[in-house]
């Protein structure tokens, strides 16, 4: 018989807008992107502000997070989360933290629990009561979220890496946790998905 004394699944992003961690600028400057004019043969500044690639980039910027976040198990931007968990040893560590607010916490007959938790908000706490299963928790998480710290530098500069790579190398496929350092990796976290 297989028993899970621990489990999260079904998890589900339901938040609005998005702020990602970089800029279309910021990999831009990265990049050193900038326009090209030839003051010799042309009048034109047309190219000084090189914008044409801006939708890539914005592209490119959510694809390397969104790849970040899967690898690394944790929320680069703020958002709103649902998970079920099955807690019944106690001390699991919420999903995809850092986790700045819990809004509720649910049996799966749809009742309010009381829960204790071991760790600060803002940070990546376990969830050390109650003991059941199928618990369905709605919270708030990720980083620059009310309580959350911001971006780890680090996690920003392996974001600007994956992103010059993918824009030097269009159409060329790369594993995300490639562009992962081990500074970065340090903010992995372990979890039951």
């Amino acid at each position: 018989m297989n028993i899970n004394y621990h489990k999260v699944r079904d998890v589900t992003v339901t938040s609005g807008a998005i702020t990602e961690p970089v800029t279309v600028q910021e990999v831009k400057d990265y990049i050193r992107l900038a326009g090209f004019v030839d003051v010799d043969e042309s009048p034109s500044t047309d190219l000084s502000d090189f914008n044409f690639d801006d939708s890539l980039i914005a592209d490119i910027i959510t694809a390397v997070r969104e790849g970040f976040e899967q690898e690394l198990g944790i929320s680069l931007i703020p958002k709103t989360l649902s998970a079920v968990i099955t807690n019944q040893c106690g001390m699991i560590e919420i999903p995809m933290g850092p986790v700045a607010e819990i809004t509720s916490l649910k049996d799966n007959a749809g009742n309010d629990l009381t829960y204790t938790l071991v760790g600060d908000l803002g940070d990546f706490p376990n969830l050390k009561y109650p003991c059941h299963e199928d618990m369905v928790m709605v919270y708030e998480a990720g980083y620059g979220n009310t309580d959350c710290p911001e971006v780890p530098k680090a996690i920003k500069l392996d974001m600007l890496k994956a992103c010059y790579w993918h824009y030097e190398n269009r159409g060329e496929v790369a594993n995300v946790g490639n562009f992962i350092s081990s500074t970065s990796k340090r903010f992995m976290r372990k979890t039951w998905l």
